[in-house]
């Protein structure tokens, strides 16, 4: 027998919080008017039937109202009712808690099987509650009608389930009444339209006696077939031989059309290579004609190429001359400057090494006056050698050759002081390389020295937590794609 040992009710009606305690066997309460007795009762019945519907039974000023029962069975059961909650919640004796929602006017089954006290069944729409009895409420059954109170009896004694057996075996009569009159008369129907086919049997012999006719009017046709087959592949071969025999009346002279065709032949390739000849002929004729106009045109070539080397010996001489010019003025303008610092340095101290170095510069002076001889020499080269150039053919040609190899020497020179300062920046870059080169491979080596770390530890480089092979090997990898 299941027994509720203990109630809790959270703002209910009038009660806030209040906690109950039944004893096995008989449980009064007692106390004045008005102060939540009947409350108590229509707590549990909430718990047990999901009375009342609604929340007006929440207490003012709260949100949630919430009544709990203990039971002997060690089953805790909680009806629980806020403006968003509808819920019980159903708690083993081992802990396990279960939430039961969305269950509408009724009660989950779960709860009425834990607390044992379902309303028992009067009628097809009538129940009530025989464990529960409102305040005022009259005895069991004794407030009914009298058809309520005789199907009450018959349910409690069992009479309802041999009228529901009687009923329905008085409809599965009726029923399978009604089943075989409608198999008599579809066997009726089907005998009638049975007779419109008796004679079925004599149609199948004149059948089958039609089927051995086509049979054979079949092998008939096929055999025709064939005939015709024969007398087209018959007709197209007297067709091919007529034919034949007309292209060998026609190839009797074969033989002679052979030899002409051998002749005519022999005579295209005797015409083929007198036209390449021809052809090679023309080529030659107009071949000799261009070298005679070249040899016309180059008669003073070997001259001209005596001159061209003549003019360039000049040049070079020139190219010297020139030179030795700039160097000569470069002298004079030495000599200048120490004259100048000789007559600004007329009183100074220490004559000694003032004569040792006008010493000096007597010397270079006698040799700038040898230079100075030899740059007159080499201007009266020049002189005859521009007399030489003013006489010669194409002299604007050779001015431009000039020209050009003077910007060449430029250039040249231009492309030698580029190189000297880049050999410096050459030699720092491979410098750099080779250090980074080097430090390339100390980060290589570290890198496996801490991957073999990585691998040896098993655990995260940051949070120092446990981790999988898969996820070592993406941090390693990623270790190495950064560096």
């Amino acid at each position: 027998m299941i027994l509720i040992e203990k109630v809790l009710i959270e703002n209910f009606q009038s009660h806030e919080s209040t906690e109950l305690t039944f004893q096995k066997g008989l449980n009064v309460i007692v106390g004045p008017s008005d102060h939540g007795k009947s409350a108590v009762i229509r707590a549990i019945r909430w718990v047990l039937y999901n009375e009342p519907r609604g929340n007006d039974f929440i207490r003012q000023g709260t949100g949630f109202a919430r009544v709990t029962l203990w039971l002997n069975t060690g089953y805790t059961i909680t009806r629980e009712r806020t403006s968003s909650k509808n819920r019980y919640i159903l708690t083993d004796k081992n802990g396990n808690s279960n939430i039961y929602e969305g269950f509408g006017n009724e009660v989950p089954q779960e709860i009425s099987n834990a607390h044992g006290i379902p309303k028992v069944v009067l009628d097809t729409d009538i129940n009530t509650s025989i464990n529960i009895g409102n305040q005022l409420e009259g005895p069991f059954l004794i407030s009914e009608s009298g058809a309520v109170r005789a199907k009450a009896i018959g349910r409690l004694t069992g009479l309802h389930i041999i009228d529901k057996a009687i009923r329905d075996s008085g409809t599965d009569l009726r029923r399978e009444n009604q089943t075989r009159d409608r198999l008599e008369k579809e066997l009726d129907e089907v005998t009638e339209k049975l007779k419109e086919y008796q004679y079925l049997d004599e149609l199948e012999e004149k059948i089958e006696v039609g089927s051995k006719l086509i049979e054979s009017i079949e092998k008939c046709l096929d055999k025709l077939s064939l005939m015709e087959s024969i007398k087209c592949s018959l007709r197209d071969i007297n067709e091919k031989y007529q034919k034949t025999s007309y292209e060998l009346s026609m190839l009797e002279k074969i033989d002679e059309c052979d030899r002409i065709l051998k002749d005519v032949e022999v005579s295209f390739m005797k015409l083929k290579s007198l036209d390449s000849l021809k052809l090679k002929y023309n080529n030659n004729l107009m071949a000799v004609r261009e070298m005679e106009d070249i040899f016309s045109a180059t008669e003073g070539v070997m001259s001209g190429l005596s001159l061209l080397e003549l003019i360039e010996d000049k040049v070079r001489l020139y190219d010297k001359l020139k030179k030795s010019n700039s160097t000569i003025k470069d002298l004079e303008k030495e000599r200048i400057a120490v004259e100048d610092i000789l007559r600004r340095t007329e009183n100074i101290k220490g004559l000694d090494s003032v004569m040792v170095e006008i010493g000096e510069k007597t010397a270079r002076m006698a040799k700038l006056a040898s230079i100075k001889e030899k740059l007159i020499e080499y201007d009266r080269e020049i002189a005859k050698v521009s007399n030489i150039l003013d006489k010669s053919v194409d002299l604007n040609e050779s001015y431009d050759v000039v020209n050009r190899i003077v910007k060449k020497s430029e250039l040249l020179a231009k492309l030698e002081g580029i190189k000297v300062k880049l050999c410096p920046i050459l030699d720092k870059l491979m410098e750099g390389n080779n250090y980074l080169k080097k430090n390339g491979q100390e980060i290589e080596s570290y890198l496996n020295e801490y991957t073999e770390l990585l691998k040896a530890s098993g655990k995260c480089p940051t949070c120092n937590s446990k981790i999988s092979d898969d996820k070592l090997m993406d941090i390693i990898k990623h270790y190495k794609e950064a560096h």
